[in-house]
């Protein structure tokens, strides 16, 4: 038996290849698109297949951030190689070891603490390693990795999403949401303050998508809160977050309303929630037609 790594893969072979060993979901290019060519960590040949007999058996796709003039990046992100995408057949062990054998002597290479498996924003084609697949589990947990993480996807089938209006009850006065349409929106700097750089950054994305939209929760002449919806991928709703003083007033729930709402008026039939442990926040939503739970692992090395 001939196995092999190879780099620098197309994005046709990346989608079918991913899509030909992921049993509980898909990519497809627009994910390529973004999460390859939009990353600035991720170079092509950041993109290593294990070729068995002629065959792609297994696929891994990873990130290394470095400090960029103008953005400054949390230590965790410098300490780690990050893969983003893991797929490997069932059948084909020899290929898992040879992928984890290729990053992890790559990264004690580099000076890497470890490796962390998914969990990476924004530029993420699947939130982390699929609960129901179980054989890799136990192959990630043989060779060291421990999970650090959980968290939850919904799929929301717009097509049977539906709430009226008179439903919601706002309880802040003087609440307007508006749609931010320039890099220049005073929203960006404030999303970096007060939650994060990878979420300003992923809100920023949805400006050059066509399917994009950010939306500004304002109040008392000051930002409340913001939703976004389709930034990363056509099918993906968030980032969301509400200032902690407007907090319990149901304004979570108007802005995720006011970006379901949109996204179902450009005729995006599915909704994803994704990266999420807010439970019951979500639940409520007619239409959801599954949840999946991911699993974040890191190994130190």
């Amino acid at each position: 038996m001939t196995i092999k790594i190879s780099k620098g893969l197309n994005d046709h072979e990346i989608v079918t290849i991913t899509n030909k060993l992921l049993p509980h979901e898909f990519i497809d290019y627009e994910h390529v698109e973004t999460c390859v060519y939009k990353d600035p960590f991720t170079k092509p040949d950041y993109i290593v297949a294990c070729i068995e007999n002629g065959d792609a058996k297994g696929l891994l796709v990873y990130a290394e951030p470095i400090p960029l003039p103008g953005l400054k990046l949390p230590r965790q992100a410098l300490d780690y190689l990050w893969v983003k995408l893991l797929v490997i057949g069932k059948d084909s062990k020899e290929c898992f070891e040879k992928l984890l054998s290729y990053i992890e002597e790559l990264a004690e290479k580099k000076g890497k603490r470890g490796v962390r498996i998914y969990g990476y924003a924004p530029w993420y084609f699947l939130t982390g390693v699929n609960s129901r697949i179980h054989w890799l589990r136990e192959w990630l947990k043989n060779r060291g990795y421990k999970i650090v993480s959980r968290t939850v996807d919904y799929t929301i089938d717009l097509e049977r999403y539906w709430i009226e209006r008179q439903d919601i009850r706002l309880r802040t006065d003087d609440v307007e949401i508006r749609e931010a349409t320039s890099i220049n929106d005073p929203i960006f700097k404030w999303i970096e303050k007060n939650f994060s750089l990878q979420w300003s950054t992923e809100a920023q994305l949805a400006l050059e998508k066509k399917y994009g939209r950010i939306y500004v929760a304002e109040t008392k002449n000051e930002i409340a809160g913001f939703a976004v919806h389709s930034a990363s991928h056509k099918y993906r709703f968030g980032p969301i977050g509400v200032d902690e003083r407007y907090r319990g007033r149901g304004l979570g729930k108007a802005l995720l309303i006011h970006a379901l709402d949109s996204m179902r008026l450009l005729g995006i039939r599915y909704a994803i929630i994704p990266w999420t442990t807010h439970l019951f926040f979500y639940a409520w939503i007619p239409g959801i037609i599954d949840i999946k739970e991911y699993l974040i692992y890191s190994k130190i090395l």
